[in-house]
């Protein structure tokens, strides 16, 4: 309808998506971001302090008159009604898809049915195995965060990190659903006969295409398959513990297994033992007292071997 009022060929360009998303009137325009930006009129749609996007004029010549600007700027106000109507609708959305997942991680659910009919309003169909894998934002509060006063902020930061982690994320797993925390999303993940060698590949090219892209890494820790949907709060529980032993050790921009912890995994388990405390109390006291008495750096040499 603009177009035919101001006798031009226009495109809508919204950024909301994170790739970008354009509507044309000619059906035969070859849309080239950078190219369209710098040579042609463009008018901002601003929607709450923050541009949504662009009315482009397809005509480098064109100049607006009043009219025309009139009819640009209705059409602008069009385009920002519907915005605001599909963020609300969206946001409403994830909002109970988030409950969803986080009653099946946190095992909320009473039963199967319970699960299939909730899934069934999102358009989920569970069946076979899955994985719970968390995603977490390597340095988020001492990087990217630090010194950021307001919650606004820091929750625009988090939400733009974590969407592009969930865009790659979901570009490699079809189908898997998530929910986000300030600085990690939650993934459940079909198997698929998917096995640990194919899950690193793919991560390990998310965390490249991170970098790359977006200027941060993360790690990606998995818990042991689940038979069921219903069954999948224990694996994310283990992913929650690979999690903190890859932290423990320092790790960044890697994919770990519950699976493949073998020995931490105990040492996770007994960690808070009296008896284990009184245990390496005892004996390394022996060791600090050698140190001590010898000038020797026994202790120092003996933890940097338990951290590599």
């Amino acid at each position: 309808y603009l177009s035919n009022l101001i006798e031009q060929e226009v495109v809508y360009y919204s950024v909301l998506k994170l790739k970008g998303v354009h509507f044309y009137t000619n059906g035969e325009t070859v849309f080239d971001r950078e190219h369209f930006m710098s040579k042609y009129p463009c008018f901002a749609v601003n929607v709450n302090g923050k541009i949504c996007g662009y009315v482009i004029v397809v005509n480098e010549k064109y100049k607006a008159g009043k009219y025309d600007l009139i009819a640009i700027d209705h059409a602008i106000t069009v385009i920002k009604l519907d915005v605001q109507k599909q963020t609300f609708e969206n946001e409403v959305e994830r909002k109970y898809k988030d409950n969803f997942v986080l009653d099946l991680i946190f095992n909320t659910l009473e039963s199967m049915d319970e699960i299939e009919t909730r899934g069934k309003t999102f358009g989920w169909h569970f069946s076979g195995e899955y994985y719970a894998l968390i995603a977490d934002i390597d340095h988020f509060k001492a990087k990217y965060v630090k010194g950021v006063d307001s919650s606004s902020e820091i929750d625009r930061i988090s939400r733009e990190m974590t969407d592009n982690i969930i865009e790659k994320v979901t570009g490699e797993f079809a189908g898997c659903v998530y929910t986000t925390f300030t600085e990690q999303v939650v993934f459940l993940i079909h198997k698929n006969g998917i096995g640990h060698g194919e899950l690193t590949k793919k991560l390990n090219g998310v965390n490249e295409r991170l970098k790359k892209e977006n200027g941060f890494t993360a790690v990606f820790s998995f818990g042991s398959r689940a038979a069921d949907i219903s069954e999948v709060h224990v694996s994310y529980q283990q992913a929650k513990t690979a999690l903190k032993l890859a932290r423990h050790l320092k790790r960044e921009g890697c994919v770990c297994f519950y699976s493949e912890l073998g020995i931490y995994k105990l040492l996770d388990k007994i960690k808070d033992d009296a008896y284990v405390e009184k245990f390496s109390e005892d004996c390394l006291k022996k060791l600090l007292f050698y140190d001590l008495s010898n000038n020797s750096d026994l202790y120092k040499t003996l933890e940097e071997l338990v951290r590599y």
